[in-house]
């Protein structure tokens, strides 16, 4: 086999001599290259696929396989530098699912009927074309011909939906259906010239999918009503003011198709789905019931796709949400060591809006911490002088005369040690 050499390589298919930069890399060589140029290699790959295609089928698969991030990547790419194509394979799978007839519309075609369209829309006739619609829908039957698309917007193409042209058209359908058939007559579509090709051709003021006779009588439109602050109803087929119409930014006159009354009623007439008993998580691929997940009133069963432990596991690290107990625990302590004077204003006006609710709060706390306040207090006891003492012993004497009841009360239920000569002290 020919080895590279002061930077050329020979091609072992078409014999000649290149740049090393003319090869593909192959560590399994001598020299790390390629025996062929890119040129032969591709030429060989087209052979070899054309030849056995099934074969060439899995090959990809299993490289698929093999690098999936690598091929999700150049998929990524490619989709963002052909949009156009993208948009047309899109089309393509819908018409293959739906089965809709008709003999298609090449891309030269098209631009050809968007250049005798103006490159503006067919309905609004205002905002460019840059969607390709069937005026009848190839969910209603329509066919994917040079007879049943018009350029559009996306505002307008939205709008229209799967609607037929009848319930929806900004203008006569008539002149709507004239103009398709007078372009398609008009280009070289190789549909003209022959009486044969002609007879297949609709009469002009008709579509497929519509009979051309009689010609379909059209009631006064959207277009007619605006100029009075009018519209019409979809749902209910009744003519409104624009006031009782929601905004819908994306539609070609800024307003939903359906009144309020119909909108609201729609809400409340649709059908009511009844969660399942369990769910399968979408991230740990596990079956759980349907209390783990939280509410999304966007999909049909109305529950998330992640539990609430992927869906916590997917959220992105918040320093608030990370921060340890112990953490919050220093930051409250240093407040409130700042704020004490405050603190103490608030409870002690606390106390004096709820005094049955302070008693019982500062029993609870007494029952529960008995051997910390006892130790404090013996503590506290030992550290003062004998006049202190003195006085503490007046203070308690006077308080059991003052209040015998409680005074009893308390040395009966005192859990510590101390006489029930003792009271406690302020």
């Amino acid at each position: 086999m020919p080895l590279a050499k002061d930077g050329f390589k020979a091609c072992s298919h078409c014999k000649e001599t290149f740049p090393v930069s003319s090869f593909r890399r192959n560590r399994c060589l001598a020299d790390g290259l390629a025996n062929q140029c890119k040129t032969c290699l591709k030429r060989s790959c087209a052979e070899s696929r054309q030849h056995d295609p099934s074969a060439s089928r899995e090959a990809n698969a299993r490289w698929r396989e093999k690098n999936p991030a690598h091929h999700k990547a150049r998929q990524k790419k490619w989709r963002a530098e052909n949009q156009d194509a993208v948009k047309a394979n899109g089309v393509l799978r819908r018409i293959i699912r739906l089965e809709a007839p008709g003999r298609g519309v090449p891309k030269k075609v098209w631009e050809q009927i968007v250049t005798a369209w103006g490159g503006t829309c067919g309905y609004c006739s205002d905002a460019p074309a840059t969607e390709q619609d069937h005026v009848v829908p190839l969910s209603a039957g329509g066919a994917h011909d040079v007879l049943n698309v018009v350029p559009a917007c996306k505002p307008c193409n939205m709008q229209k939906g799967g609607r037929p042209p009848e319930e929806w058209a900004p203008f006569n359908l008539k002149i709507l259906a004239r103009l398709v058939h007078d372009i398609a007559a008009k280009l070289d579509l190789g549909l003209t010239g022959s009486r044969r090709a002609n007879a297949r051709l609709p009469p002009a003021g008709s579509y497929i999918g519509v009979p051309s006779a009689p010609a379909p009588v059209m009631p006064p439109t959207n277009a007619t009503f605006a100029v009075q602050g009018l519209k019409h109803c979809w749902r209910c087929k009744e003519v409104k003011p624009f006031a009782e119409f929601g905004k819908l930014t994306r539609s070609a006159d800024g307003l939903n198709d359906r009144c309020r009354a119909c909108n609201l009623e729609a809400y409340y007439d649709r059908p009511k789905i009844e969660p399942p008993a369990e769910k399968h998580c979408s991230g740990c691929k596990e079956a759980k019931p349907i209390a783990e997940f939280g509410v999304n009133k966007a999909q049909p069963d109305g529950r998330h796709h992640y539990c609430f432990a992927c869906t916590k596991a997917r959220r992105p690290s918040n320093p608030k949400r990370v921060a340890t107990a112990e953490e919050k625990l220093t930051t409250r302590r240093v407040w409130a060591e700042t704020n004490r004077e405050k603190l103490r204003e608030a409870d002690k006006a606390w106390r004096a809006a709820n005094p049955e609710k302070a008693s019982a709060a500062q029993r609870r706390y007494v029952e529960k911490n008995a051997a910390k306040l006892l130790e404090g207090h013996r503590l506290r006891r030992a550290a003062h002088s004998p006049e202190q003492k003195a006085r503490t012993a007046e203070l308690a004497r006077a308080w059991k005369e003052a209040h015998p009841v409680r005074a009893r009360e308390y040395a009966l239920t005192c859990p510590t040690k101390r006489s029930h000569a003792k009271v406690p002290t302020c």
